[in-house]
């Protein structure tokens, strides 16, 4: 996500209507029951794919804090934080877009659209593509995987979905086409999707931004799984010359094929860190890799006991398996888990360094199909 900075030079449009204000003495205005108050805005379309030419009218529409429908707003403001957009889209102080330029490969007009009521803003963001000509015909969105790629996801792991706009009849496609993919609310904690946001120097980010949680990914077209079982449905819509398409796709999530046990000295105590911590989930076959970060100026060995130590096999042909026997400092060992099951381990520091010689820590791998 990025944050402009009042030091740049931004196109605003608005507006429609009026802010609310402070009475004629200054005193705030009384509280709003919550059906009345601004909870979130939609942008429609949240994705546009545009010719040299072509107009397009953007719309803005709110939902209560009471989960109501909002009518309509004290004014809409339309944000474009990069000068250079500017060249490549009009926006009129009604929403209409007018797309003057092409934006090449993978640099879309990214436009803020953000929606006053009762003294409260909320933003919502447009991804704009604006290509040379038209594509004719074209009539079909896809985000499905391409064979053999499947949509299946390891927890931790990015997914850049390749959508397809094309004709179906004779082939002929957009290039390269940048969406903002989106999830149902509810299922946030399990996988992350694109968003970004911008704000002109008048307005504070945090009075605006109505997402939650963690965002990602850096870019569109992508999603990141945070779980490690379950499933997603990702959807993708965009208004293409006019027409409004849209497709769907199913990701089922799957613990992490590597995670990692690290072994560091913090202060005289210990701290376990990577993607393991103290209970890491692993597909079966997935591989566990153990550092021991002790700062290697203490020389100090680190010993791993599983209690199952056939669970802990070789990482490949002639590599170590089982418990782990004075591992030395700045060194690592890595052991695979095939069989569905907890595993606990122990760490214990050797060698004759108080306060650290003999202590130990404690952790898990869960190998979860």
């Amino acid at each position: 996500m990025h944050r402009t900075h009042s030091g740049k030079v931004a196109a605003i449009l608005a507006v429609v209507g009026f802010m609310g204000c402070f009475g004629d003495r200054g005193t705030a205005p009384s509280p709003q029951a919550p059906s009345a108050t601004l909870g979130t805005v939609t942008i429609s379309p949240i994705n546009a794919i545009m010719a040299v030419g072509g107009t397009l009218q953007i719309s803005a529409t709110g939902t209560s804090l009471a989960r109501t429908p909002i009518a309509e707003f004290d004014s809409v403001m339309y944000y474009l934080p990069s000068l250079g957009d500017t060249a490549r889209v009009r926006i009129s102080p009604s929403g209409v877009v007018t797309a003057l330029a092409s934006t090449g490969f993978q640099n879309p007009v990214l436009l803020y659209v953000i929606a006053f009521k009762g003294g409260l803003a909320k933003e919502d963001e447009v991804t704009i593509q604006v290509t040379d000509a038209v594509v004719p015909g074209v009539s079909s969105l896809s985000i499905h995987p391409a064979p053999p790629d499947s949509a299946k996801l390891a927890q931790g792991s990015y997914k850049f979905l390749v959508p397809v706009i094309e004709n179906s009849a004779t082939g002929a496609s957009v290039d390269n086409p940048t969406l903002r993919l989106t999830v149902k609310p509810a299922d946030a904690p399990k996988v992350l999707t694109w968003i970004s946001g911008a704000v002109p120097p008048t307005l504070s980010y945090d009075q605006v931004i109505q997402y939650v949680g963690d965002i990602c990914c850096g870019t569109w077209n992508l999603v990141l799984a945070k779980t490690y079982t379950g499933s997603a449905w990702i959807y993708a819509s965009a208004n293409v010359y006019g027409t409004d398409l849209k497709d769907s796709v199913l990701f089922n999530f799957s613990p992490r094929y590597e995670i990692a046990i690290n072994i560091a000295n913090v202060f005289g105590s210990f701290e376990i860190t990577g993607n393991g911590n103290t209970a890491g989930y692993v597909a079966p076959g997935g591989t566990v890799t153990i550092s021991n970060s002790l700062a290697v100026t203490l020389g100090l060995p680190v010993s791993v006991v599983f209690d199952d130590p056939s669970a802990a096999l070789p990482e490949s042909p002639g590599s170590d398996s089982g418990n782990v026997v004075g591992l030395g400092a700045g060194q690592r060992t890595v052991r695979k888990f095939v069989t569905p099951g907890t595993y606990h381990w122990t760490a214990t520091v050797g060698g004759s360094v108080p306060p650290y010689s003999g202590q130990t820590t404690a952790g898990t791998v869960i190998v979860q199909p």
